[in-house]
């Protein structure tokens, strides 16, 4: 075993142990992630995969850099093929739905012509990327995106910018300062929509007692068309509906007073529609677009997430949402390095193996 070999098993081990160490479940700290110790170590690693490449490719370095542009080529065609076969079918829902004539589809056609161009160009570059890289040089590529994508998450680990964001719904927007050559935006949230389950959850049974309203142990459950408690039933029909919330209520007589109330159904998706305006030199740009939690928004140098919200009691006090804002400058380098690991770990596990030579007996 190398030198060479024997640092980069120690270095992989050390992250093993700091990632189970940031992460134990009993006395882990998440901030061992941001540590000295694992910038450092990070720094080792691209080094190590960099010193990898260059000696997995070593006497065949020319035809390495041939195969990444070609493997290059060959990604362009795949996307041209997804982006044009998409556009094609968009046109052609739109025609069959509202009928233009026959000039309409001359449009799907040249959005088909595009992506057979992008199909030829994913053969025939995915051909010469195949003819070009062997076994060896696919590992060498993963060694270059791997020091790549450390590269891209030390950006942003230095130039990483997030900061929480509640904003009122139908309230003035908030401006936010460009990033880099970016121009800036000024950020609103128009509308707030609550997507629920069918049905109700079930129904509590609330008792008035000093002063406030607190749970009572029994549940009242559902049958049929009627809420029942013991001996005691209620119609669903006598359920009065709360103007502003929406929930229904019944309130009941007695000493101490009761409340039975119907509980909402789990909420299924909450959306925002955000307004976006672009602050550009030759005038402002306004953009509409629909935020949903794990849907961030991207928009010049922006991350925009949706995090959580708080319902508003009334139109004087409206829903606020909160959001995270961040930018994320590396990102992009990140992403790019992660679709190179995965080609070129599919190409060094499929690639055939090199021959190798077998050496005649020697004679006695």
């Amino acid at each position: 075993m190398s030198g060479l070999l024997k640092a980069a098993l120690m270095a992989l081990g050390a992250g093993g142990v700091l990632l189970l160490a940031g992460a134990f479940p009993v006395d882990g700290v998440p901030a061992v992630y941001r540590s000295g110790l694992v910038r450092v170590l990070g720094l080792v690693l691209g080094l190590l995969c960099l010193c990898g490449a260059w000696r997995l490719s070593s006497g065949a370095r020319v035809r390495l850099l041939c195969g990444a542009v070609c493997a290059f080529l060959a990604c362009a065609g795949v996307a041209a093929v997804w982006c044009f076969g998409e556009m094609s079918l968009v046109f052609t829902g739109r025609n069959a739905a509202e009928p233009a004539g026959a000039g309409a589809y001359f449009g799907v056609l040249g959005f088909v012509c595009m992506g057979l161009v992008g199909l030829l160009f994913a053969a025939i570059f995915g051909f010469l990327t195949l003819r070009l890289l062997s076994k060896r040089l696919w590992l060498a590529g993963l060694h270059g995106w791997l020091a790549l994508l450390l590269a891209g998450a030390f950006v942003d680990f230095r130039a990483e910018v997030a900061a929480p964001l509640r904003l009122a719904v139908g309230a003035a927007g908030v401006e936010l300062p460009p990033v880099g050559s970016q121009a800036g935006l000024t950020l609103q949230v128009k509308d707030f929509k609550t997507l629920r389950y069918e049905g109700a959850a079930g129904y509590a049974l609330l008792r008035h007692e000093g002063g406030r309203w607190v749970p009572a142990e029994a549940v009242p459950e559902l049958r049929g068309d009627e809420v029942v408690l013991g001996a005691e039933r209620w119609p669903l029909a006598a359920l009065q509906k709360e103007p502003q919330s929406g929930q229904r209520y019944l309130m009941l007589p007695g000493n101490p007073a009761r409340l039975l109330l119907e509980q909402p159904a789990p909420v299924r998706e909450f959306s925002a529609l955000c307004s976006l305006r672009l602050h550009r030199p030759g005038g402002d740009e306004l953009r509409e677009a629909t935020l949903r939690v794990n849907e961030p928004l991207s928009c010049e140098g922006y991350r925009i997430y949706l995090m959580s919200y708080t319902p508003g009691a009334s139109a004087a006090a409206p829903t606020v949402v909160d959001l995270l804002v961040r930018t994320a400058p590396g990102r992009r380098l990140a992403l790019v390095a992660m679709l190179g690991v995965i080609l070129c770990t599919a190409g060094w596990s499929f690639a055939p193996a090199a021959p190798r030579l077998s050496l005649p007996d020697s004679q006695a």
